[in-house]
C-alpha cells in the first residue's frame, strides 16, 4: 500500500512540563533525548486490530509518548481473548474492543490523541483511513476479527480463508497454496482491488477448454468513479450501464484502459468485436484455466519474490511451451479496478530471471506446486 502522509516537523512540537517529567527517563538517554521525544510525539501510528499484536503494541507506544494512535477494530471482547490481548480485562468482556482499548490507553497516557474506527479494514476504506498516518501496524490474517468477518459474510458458496507467514511479497506462494486447497476442477484468478461485471464468471466459463487459458483485461477507474462504485456496490447493474453512457466523464476522471470497461454481449449484434481483440499476455487479475493446466506447468514459480511478471507474464510463455493457447474475454469478462496509488518496484531482476528460464526452456518450473529439487532428492 502506498500512502502519502503529511508529517509534522518534530522541531515544531512542544513538550509540556508534565510531559518532560513523564518522559524524563527517555530524555536522559542519548539515543532518544529531547529531539527523539519530539519525534515520538509528532508520530501518527495506525493499528489494525487490538488483538495479540495490537494490544501490547498500543500500550508500549502510548507509554513511550507517541502523539497519535489510530485504532481500527469492530469486534467485542471475548473471554478467550484475555490470555493474549492484554489491553482488555475481565470487566471488559462483551464491550467494544475500541471502547476498552481507548479507556485503557487514556489511563496509560492522557496526552495521547486516539482516533477510533469501528469498521472492518478493507480495500474499500484502507487508503482513506490510512492516509494521515506515518506507520501502519497490522494484525495478520489469523486474528479473530478477520475470522469473524468472514464467518458473518454472506456468500452462497463456502469461503476458504488461507494465510501464510509475512515474509514480504510472496504472492506466488499464496497462489500455489490456493491451488492446492481448491476443490474444483476449474480456477478463476482475480485481484482483491477489482470488482467484477455481473457476467464475468459466465463468460470465463464459456471460453473454457482443456487447452485454453482464458485471459482478459481491466479498466482502471479514476478516483471519483471508484468512490461511486464502492459506495453503491449493491447497484452494480446501474453502474455497468452508466460506464457506457458517461465514457467522456470516465476518461476525464483519469481512467486508464477505459475501452476495457465497455461490455459487449457475445450473443448480441456487436458480438463479433470481442473475437477480434486478442490477448498476447496474461493478466494475473483476470485469467482462468482448468486446474490440470496450471498443474501441468507446476503452478506459479516461487523463485519470483518481487511483484510483477512472475504472476502472469511468466505463465504466458510456459503455457504456450506446453501447447496451451490464450482465449480472450476482452469486453465480455469486464473487470473494474478500484483506484489507488501504485508503488511499483523495479522489474529488472524479475525480467533477468525470466529470460534465463526462457533460454533454458523451463516450461515446468522447479519451485512451484511441487518442489522438484526435493522430489529428486527423495
Amino acid at each position: 500500500m502506498a500512502v502519502q502522509v503529511t508529517t509534522v516537523d518534530p522541531s515544531e512540537v512542544k513538550l509540556s512540563k508534565e510531559e518532560v517529567l513523564r518522559y524524563s527517563r527517555h530524555l536522559i538517554m542519548p539515543e532518544v533525548g529531547i529531539e527523539g521525544q519530539r519525534k515520538l510525539k509528532a508520530a501518527k501510528i495506525l493499528l489494525i486490530g487490538t488483538g495479540g499484536l495490537g494490544s501490547p503494541s498500543s500500550l508500549y507506544l502510548a507509554a513511550a509518548g507517541v502523539g497519535t494512535l489510530g485504532i481500527v477494530d469492530y469486534d467485542t471482547v471475548d473471554f478467550t481473548n484475555l490470555q493474549r490481548q492484554i489491553i482488555h480485562g475481565t470487566k471488559d468482556i462483551g464491550r467494544s474492543k475500541l471502547e476498552s482499548a481507548q479507556e485503557t490507553l487514556a489511563d496509560v497516557n492522557p496526552f495521547l490523541k486516539i482516533n477510533t474506527y469501528n469498521v472492518p479494514f478493507t480495500s474499500y476504506n484502507a487508503l482513506e483511513i490510512a492516509k494521515d498516518y506515518d506507520i501502519i501496524i497490522s494484525e495478520d490474517g489469523e486474528f479473530d476479527g478477520m475470522k469473524q468477518f468472514l464467518a458473518k459474510y454472506e456468500c452462497p458458496n463456502p469461503i476458504m480463508h488461507l494465510t501464510q507467514l509475512d515474509e514480504g511479497w510472496r504472492k506466488n506462494k499464496a497462489l500455489n497454496n490456493a491451488i492446492r486447497k481448491s476443490k474444483g476442477d476449474y480456477l478463476i484468478f482475480i485481484d482483491g482491488d477489482c470488482i467484477l461485471h455481473h457476467r464475468f464468471i459466465e463468460n470465463h466459463i464459456r471460453r473454457s477448454g482443456t487447452k485454453n487459458i482464458v485471459a482478459g483485461k481491466r479498466i482502471k477507474l479514476g478516483p471519483e468513479y471508484s468512490k461511486q462504485l464502492k459506495n453503491n456496490i449493491d447497484d452494480l447493474l446501474n453502474f455497468e450501464r452508466r460506464i457506457h453512457k458517461e465514457l467522456r466523464a470516465v476518461k476525464k476522471d483519469g481512467a486508464k484502459f477505459y475501452e476495457e470497461g465497455l461490455f459487449i454481449d457475445p450473443d448480441g449484434l456487436l458480438g463479433f468485436i470481442p473475437k477480434l481483440r486478442w490477448m498476447n499476455q496474461l493478466k494475473g487479475c483476470n485469467m482462468s484455466c482448468f486446474k490440470k493446466a496450471i498443474e501441468a506447468i507446476n503452478g506459479f514459480d516461487e523463485d519470483y519474490i518481487l511483484p510483477a511478471i512472475g504472476e502472469d507474464i511468466d505463465l504466458t510463455w510456459r503455457f504456450k511451451g506446453l501447447g496451451y493457447r490464450l482465449a480472450s474475454v476482452r469486453n465480455t469478462a469486464v473487470q473494474y479496478h478500484i483506484y489507488h496509488k501504485e508503488n511499483w518496484t523495479d522489474q529488472t531482476e524479475n525480467q533477468r530471471m525470466m529470460y534465463e528460464k526462457q533460454r533454458a526452456k523451463k516450461f515446468v518450473c522447479e519451485n512451484g506446486l511441487l518442489k522438484m529439487n526435493a522430489v529428486a532428492t527423495n
